[in-house]
């Protein structure tokens, strides 16, 4: 892992870094966020609700909780838009586990949201693991020497991180799991109309992600992954 602390592979890193963020922050301001399914459920508000005196009926039948989860996720995604502006400052290596360690909760915050709107689906952690990673990146980022041990176990992490993520994908993509209805929106989205197409296109990216799962663990391929 030497070459990470090269400069150029660092500003490279850390621009990686900078727009997986963004993408979170985007996220919260473009698109709907998962606090909603769960702030609108029912069974799972029902016993708070009355543990403070309220309601159901008195919280969905309330505008103004509409208006405070928009607000809620406009500030989130805020929140995460500064963690992207910060990747991109020389953090001392004494002050970075601290900015890491924020970053690591700020991204599970949004992970156990999104993981509980898809009713806790076994697959669908795999595919956040490679944001998860991200504060392990910034912490080896700000590290001016590491013994030859500890690099090949933040490579190791590094490398489970990233195959999870295509296995998640892969098992989505091959109907081991129920495909997401959006995986096929996407597929017609680039012309393919047929559902038979369709499904053969699935299976095919499917078959790559789990090959590229494999290979970020073959020696020819490593420093690539």
């Amino acid at each position: 892992m030497d070459f990470i602390h090269q400069e150029k592979w660092k500003w490279a890193i850390r621009s990686l870094i900078a727009c997986s963020l963004l993408g979170l922050c985007l996220g919260h301001w473009c698109a709907d966020t998962p606090y909603r399914s769960i702030l609108w459920d029912e069974e799972l508000m029902t016993p708070f609700l009355n543990f403070f005196g309220s309601s159901w009926d008195a919280w969905a039948n309330n505008l103004d909780v509409n208006d405070g989860i928009d607000q809620f996720s406009w500030f989130i995604g805020l929140w995460f838009f500064i963690l992207a502006l910060c990747s991109f400052i020389p953090w001392p290596e004494r002050k970075a586990w601290l900015y890491a360690a924020v970053c690591f909760l700020s991204i599970s915050f949004i992970a156990l949201f999104r993981w509980a709107n898809h009713a806790y689906d076994l697959i669908w952690p795999l595919e956040f693991f490679l944001r998860l990673s991200i504060p392990l990146l910034i912490w080896t980022l700000c590290q001016s020497a590491l013994e030859q041990k500890t690099k090949d176990k933040l490579l190791s992490i590094l490398l489970i991180c990233c195959s999870c993520t295509f296995i998640g994908h892969g098992c989505y993509a091959l109907g081991l799991h129920p495909t997401p209805l959006a995986f096929r929106q996407m597929i017609s989205a680039i012309g393919i109309s047929s559902e038979t197409a369709i499904d053969y296109s699935l299976v095919a990216i499917g078959a790559i992600d789990i090959l590229v799962a494999g290979l970020v663990w073959w020696s020819a391929t490593k420093r690539v992954a």
